[in-house]
């Protein structure tokens, strides 16, 4: 036995060394831009009202939401919307009048999220969809759709706000963070490490939220924007699913005449422009790879590099060295790799559908 840990702790240092050359010869450039910025529900981990906010970057701080939107109240503008059983009960200038925290805007996206505290003291998640010409009889079945959602693995929607010039979404903020600043990002001096358990949690979560999902409308309903930062933890730990892709959820037959480059879209999405649930599913695929990794998709091709790597039988190369330690672990991560190959198929007809997902995702620890 003892010869067998030898050699399993010969085989870590080596993936490890390898690891750091790596790291050394395709480490991304340091310069910040826009399009690195992740829409994430909780990139700051604390808010300090006392002064300002706790913010790595200050430039995103804005004083009041009401100066970013340029939002008048009147009359016409009383269209705050809450979701009954939201515990959330406060004006529409109690909310244009709060001070903020620019959370983020993705490149190409739909929308941009902000972190405000109210006078009453809660936290909430204000998302501003930049959609143009949407029906407010169009928007309110839409999101009547979400309202009816009851599962502890996907975030509900508290309520919204709907004129002419703006649409607004609110959320719960999630104090712990995204998935995606676990994974990715420093607190302090240190990386914020996830542990095995966690990171299956996290995938059990996050299945099951999708397969709900995909039950919703008939069978149809899409999601259409799984990723890390996108998922966090629910008061049992494990995954929870948020924010749709507002601009399918509105017009789910548009195409898409714009293409960006996204570690977690489906290689069929550039041709067609569409989103379907076999999208969800690979989506789904490169976040599982993301929790084996560590590595985030948003800089290289995930799904392409885990390919090669298991095609010529170095599985080990895929895991993350932080907690590939443990030979009982790896065994386990290896059964989430074969789950996470089979979702990333190139063709749509041959990925499993989510509850089949479910079902493998659930299986893996004994």
């Amino acid at each position: 036995m003892s010869a067998v840990y030898d050699n399993w702790e010969r085989l870590v240092a080596a993936v490890l060394r390898r690891e750091e050359l790596w790291e050394l010869c395709h480490a991304p450039s340091r310069t910040s831009s826009t399009s690195s910025i992740s829409s994430d529900f909780s990139t700051i981990s604390h808010i300090d009202m006392g002064s300002s906010f706790n913010f790595p970057n200050p430039r995103f701080v804005s004083n009041k939401l009401q100066s970013f939107l340029g939002i008048k109240v009147g009359k016409r503008n009383s269209g705050l919307v809450f979701i009954d059983g939201s515990g959330l009960e406060f004006r529409l200038e109690d909310l244009l009048g709060a001070s903020l925290v620019f959370l983020g805007d993705e490149l190409h996206s739909f929308s941009s999220s902000f972190a405000t505290i109210l006078q009453n003291g809660i936290t909430i998640v204000v998302k501003k969809l930049n959609m143009e010409m949407v029906a407010r009889k169009v928007f309110d079945e839409r999101t009547k759709i979400l309202t009816s959602f009851k599962n502890e693995n996907v975030v509900a929607l508290r309520g919204y706000y709907f004129s002419v010039d703006n649409i607004l979404v609110l959320y719960d903020y999630f104090s712990q963070g995204s998935v995606f600043s676990m994974l990715h990002r420093k607190r302090g001096d240190d990386p914020v490490q996830l542990d095995w358990e966690t990171r299956v949690r996290i995938a059990i979560g996050t299945a099951r939220g999708l397969a709900y999902i995909h039950t919703q409308c008939g069978g149809k309903l899409v999601h259409g924007n799984i990723k890390a930062s996108n998922i966090f933890l629910n008061s049992e730990q494990y995954g929870c699913l948020a924010d749709f892709d507002w601009e399918n959820l509105v017009n789910p037959t548009t195409r898409r005449t714009s293409y960006w480059n996204s570690g977690y879209h489906a290689p069929e999405f550039k041709a067609t422009g569409k989103l379907s649930q076999a999208y969800d599913v690979y989506s789904f695929g490169v976040l599982l790879l993301e929790l084996l990794t560590g590595r985030s998709p948003l800089n290289r091709n995930l799904a392409h590099w885990a390919q090669i790597n298991a095609r010529d039988g170095l599985n080990v190369l895929v895991f993350d060295v932080q907690i590939l330690r443990n030979p009982i672990v790896k065994q386990e991560m290896c059964k989430v790799l074969e789950i996470a190959l089979h979702c990333i198929e190139d063709k749509p007809e041959n990925r499993p559908n989510m509850d089949r997902v479910v079902m493998m995702v659930e299986l893996i620890v004994p």
